[in-house]
């Protein structure tokens, strides 16, 4: 948030019944709200916020028996300004954002294949300006989030478009005409997660297949023009970015990786172009990577672990300065580590991948909404200190994979040997007394 505290939400178990919720913490680790809200006989499924003076809007999907709609609904000082949920043609609202004096809804609808972006422009009262359809036959397009490029927004997704590879990472210019669309990829699974922009560049990041670190790896792809940069970054599982912030001078990211069977949080920074350092985040409990933010001279970053959310500040050189956990948590500590030589964990890919453009179809679509009646009520949570144990990572690798590796380090003096031991075997056999 502008004001340098963390809006969350999601939601929060009483009595069995799973209840949304949307929390505001200052960089101190005080909650300074907490709200949670209802509709009779209806569960409501947050999927993105933002604040805006005070406003928290708030987008997702509610099930209403066996009926599932597409919501949105904007709350002031514990009052509902407007509350909506769509009938038709948007299965849910992805994410949200506020653009000149419009709240634009970017989520999944049906049309040309079974499914397409569905991209809905509402006024500030919650009434629908314009709704249309982003898509190409036969393949899925999915949203992730929105990126603000001057004065346009760019949608963040993955595609299966191209019928090339399996899928590409999509780029969708939703405010000009006409679309400016692009897709980025190998030629494996490599999925849009979130973006950024750095001066006249594009930052895109997401997990990708299309890489010899692991499984799926980490990627940053740095778009200049026709020019592509990407470096993966992981283990040998699977490994992935989830969000990107920008200093002065530096880019930090925010992802996960699979050690040992156990999804660790990890902190990348990038400058110029390079990756120089990184830490592993870890906690007694499962721990999922949801955000980064940089505000000032430091950063945040924020975790989901299995009984709360765990908050975590560093500052530029990735020295973590304080932690806080939100909720009833029952863990006390986060072990934050460094990762030594992390530039050996780096691969460059640009040769394997490309940019291609995308001609996607644009056409409008009927939604009509149909009023929600929405209670706001206080809620009572509680943050506490975490404490945080430094260290550096020591990767344990196995006799095997150690064989392997030096396997591989050595596959040219391997081939000009091989067939020196086979003369020799022939050699020594031939001469073998009989």
């Amino acid at each position: 948030m502008p004001s340098g505290s963390t809006l969350a939400w999601g939601e929060l178990s009483v009595n069995d019944t799973m209840l949304p919720i949307t929390v505001v913490v200052d960089s101190t680790g005080r909650i300074r709200d907490a709200l949670y809200f209802t509709v009779s006989n209806t569960r409501l499924i947050v999927l993105d916020a933002l604040e805006e003076g005070g406003r928290i809007v708030v987008g997702g999907y509610v099930v209403k028996g066996r009926q599932r709609e597409a919501f949105a609904a904007s709350f002031s000082n514990m009052t509902v300004d407007w509350a909506f949920s769509i009938q038709q043609d948007m299965y849910f609202v992805k994410t949200l954002v506020k653009y000149n004096d419009e709240y634009i809804l970017l989520g999944l609808t049906s049309g040309i294949s079974d499914s397409d972006i569905a991209v809905v422009y509402i006024d500030e009262r919650a009434s629908i300006k314009r709704s249309f359809r982003i898509g190409c036959p036969m393949y899925d397009d999915f949203v992730e989030k929105v990126l603000k490029l001057n004065e346009s927004l760019m949608v963040v997704g993955s595609t299966w478009c191209q019928n090339v590879s399996y899928v590409d990472a999509l780029l969708v210019n939703v405010t000009d005409e006409p679309l400016y669309s692009i897709t980025v990829g190998g030629a494996a699974y490599d999925e849009g997660l979130a973006a950024k922009s750095l001066d006249e560049k594009i930052v895109l990041i997401g997990s990708s297949f299309t890489s010899p670190g692991g499984l799926s790896d980490a990627y940053l792809a740095i778009l200049n023009g026709a020019d592509l940069k990407v470096l993966t970054l992981g283990w040998q599982s699977y490994d992935g970015f989830v969000d990107v912030c920008k200093s002065v001078t530096d880019l930090f990211l925010l992802g996960y990786a699979t050690i040992d069977g156990k999804s660790v949080g990890v902190v990348i920074r990038v400058n110029e172009g390079e990756v120089v350092s990184g830490l592993l985040v870890e906690c007694e409990e499962s721990i999922v990577p949801l955000a980064i933010g940089c505000e000032g001279e430091k950063l945040v970053a924020a975790f989901k672990a299995t009984s709360a959310l765990a908050l975590v500040t560093f500052n530029h050189d990735l020295k973590p300065l304080s932690a806080y956990a939100v909720g009833e948590s029952k863990f006390t500590t986060l072990r934050i580590r460094r990762i030594p030589n992390v530039r050996k964990k780096v691969y460059d890919v640009s040769d394997r991948w490309r940019v291609q453009y995308l001609q996607l179809s644009l056409a409008p679509i009927e939604v009509s909404s149909s009023s929600l009646n929405v209670e706001v009520n206080q809620l009572s949570l509680v943050s506490r200190p975490l404490r945080i144990e430094s260290g550096e990572f020591v990767e344990e690798i196995s006799l095997t994979k150690s064989l392997v590796h030096a396997i591989e380090q050595n596959i040219p003096l391997i081939i000009i040997l091989l067939p020196l031991l086979i003369i020799l075997m022939v050699i020594i056999t031939a001469r073998r007394p009989r």
